[in-house]
């Protein structure tokens, strides 16, 4: 009922500012808030499954950095704890018909995997996780820490792992993967499972995903000659 407002003025900064409120809270693919070159066709490809992180970087990490109030201490702890619960219910869904799903329940759940896991999947944490691992994968000191919760194994490294590259590696070696009915000395492997899975666009979703995992689980995990 703002048209009913005897103070238009005041109408129009209320509706500013739950104008501005609103694109912060709810992010958008808005073009205009990323770099030029992300919006070229190359950049696209470069930039999927990030744009979203670095329109993050100014909308919720900076924003909550300048705030410094209670608001904002309120807005990362339950972001934060919204992302753990998530994890949590997806590592359990997907830990279902695995080959050994006490280990990975063990390794996944972990207090450590699940503070990782809570931190760099929250809004908030925008860029900071992708950095952290393509540093200490650049020096070489570790592996990633943050990519089991974030990129599902995407190929293309910490920085540029994104569907498209993903997709182009794994259709090279679903190539490689049809060799094992010619040569006697291949084992073929739940890699080159899920090789085959993403080169022919099997959705890769719980459920799905599952039932293959299960449909291999006799399979040795890597092709190796006899």
């Amino acid at each position: 009922n703002m048209d009913r407002w005897d103070d238009i003025e005041a109408a129009s900064h209320f509706r500013i500012a739950v104008s501005k409120q609103a694109r912060r809270l709810i992010m958008v693919n808005n073009q205009a808030a990323y770099a030029k070159w992300m919006t070229s066709e190359t950049g696209k490809i470069i930039s999927q499954l990030r744009t979203f992180a670095f329109g993050a970087w100014t909308n919720k990490f900076l924003y909550e950095v300048k705030m410094r109030d209670a608001q904002a201490f309120t807005n990362v702890a339950t972001t934060t704890v919204a992302a753990g619960l998530v994890y949590v219910g997806r590592t359990y869904l997907e830990s279902v018909g695995h080959t050994d799903r006490k280990k990975f329940l063990a390794d996944r759940l972990s207090m450590a995997k699940i503070a990782e896991a809570s931190f760099s999947r929250a809004a908030w944490s925008s860029m900071i996780p992708t950095a952290v691992d393509t540093l200490v994968s650049d020096v070489g000191q570790r592996s990633p820490v943050f990519s089991f919760a974030r990129t599902t194994g995407l190929e293309g490294g910490a920085l540029f792992g994104n569907p498209t590259f993903d997709w182009a590696s794994k259709a090279v070696h679903a190539a490689g993967s049809f060799q094992a009915p010619l040569f006697g000395d291949y084992d073929f492997s739940k890699q080159d499972v899920r090789n085959l899975r993403d080169g022919a666009w099997v959705p890769n979703v719980i459920g799905l995903r599952n039932v293959i995992d299960q449909l291999s689980r006799r399979l040795p995990d890597k092709s190796q000659g006899q």
